[in-house]
């Protein structure tokens, strides 16, 4: 656990410091664990509060959510990084619908296979990738694969290929843009009862045809939004300077420390949330 910052309990309208358990990043993937595991961990009375020490801003802190907003911005930058791509004639988009048959069939590492599959079929010919994972009304979950490949190179239907063996697939041959993807990442209905191990997406861009800017821009989507939303640091991030997490809480560019302006609150009883503004203070 990363020990980065307060968490407070309110108890009986009385703020009481507890020992410092992790701090919180807005849209940060790599605390999915360690909150759910504190969620897990505690008595289900208790609910988790965010609050900005600069804005007094509270927010309920949602697990679900918070992936979510993870997904679509990373989908989203990468849409953002390939439009530019899609507006020269070398190359085009591709669009696979996989399915299957029923759920049992499923299992995590076959998107993983189908992808290298295609790339090996593709070769230096495939130059980026993103994919989403949806959940079908029957409870059958199903992906949404965008590729941007060489235009001259033909990929047939992955079912009669037998590329993929699970159900059917589709392909869209004249998509128009890249954000096109990003439509599949607001459908929370079809996010949730996914099964278990189940990656909700993924994204990929090869190395060699594309910036270094390019690549540290959606680098840079890994990182927290209170982060990247500082002008300064942001500019150092594209520049590819080394971005670590700081023992004891917040994250060092280079040498130079930047802490979180989020505090996390466990919630044990009724509380007006605005007469809570600091540290050691009773409302």
């Amino acid at each position: 656990m990363d020990l980065g910052a307060d968490i407070y309990t309110l108890n009986d309208d009385r703020c009481q410091i507890e020992k410092a358990i992790c701090e919180f990043e807005e849209g940060k993937s790599s605390q999915d664990l360690t909150i759910k595991e504190h969620l897990f961990n505690v008595s289900k009375k208790y609910e988790f509060y965010v609050r900005n020490k600069e804005t007094n801003q509270w927010i309920k802190v949602d697990d679900f959510q918070k992936r979510m907003a993870r997904m679509q911005r990373r989908i989203h930058a990468w849409a953002r990084i390939v439009e530019r791509y899609t507006k020269r004639k070398t190359y085009k988009l591709r669009m696979f619908t996989l399915t299957y048959k029923e759920r049992k069939d499923y299992w995590p590492g076959q998107i993983t296979e189908f992808i290298k599959e295609m790339r090996d079929r593709c070769k230096k010919n495939l130059i980026a990738y993103a994919w989403v994972l949806e959940m079908q009304e029957r409870g059958v979950p199903h992906y949404h694969v965008m590729m941007l490949i060489n235009k001259k190179v033909f990929l047939p239907k992955p079912d009669k290929e037998g590329v993929w063996k699970y159900g059917h697939s589709n392909i869209e041959w004249d998509v128009k843009s890249p954000f096109y993807i990003c439509a599949y990442t607001g459908k929370e209905q079809q996010k949730k009862d996914l099964p278990k191990h189940a990656r909700a997406f993924a994204v990929w861009l090869d190395k060699d045809k594309f910036t270094e800017i390019e690549r540290n821009f959606m680098i840079s989507t890994r990182f927290p939004m209170w982060l990247t939303g500082e002008k300064e640091a942001m500019d150092r991030i594209l520049k590819g300077e080394k971005v670590r997490r700081k023992k004891g809480g917040g994250w060092l560019i280079g040498s130079d420390h930047y802490m979180s302006p989020w505090e996390l609150y466990k919630i044990t009883s009724q509380v007006n949330l605005d007469n809570v503004t600091g540290k050691n203070k009773s409302t």
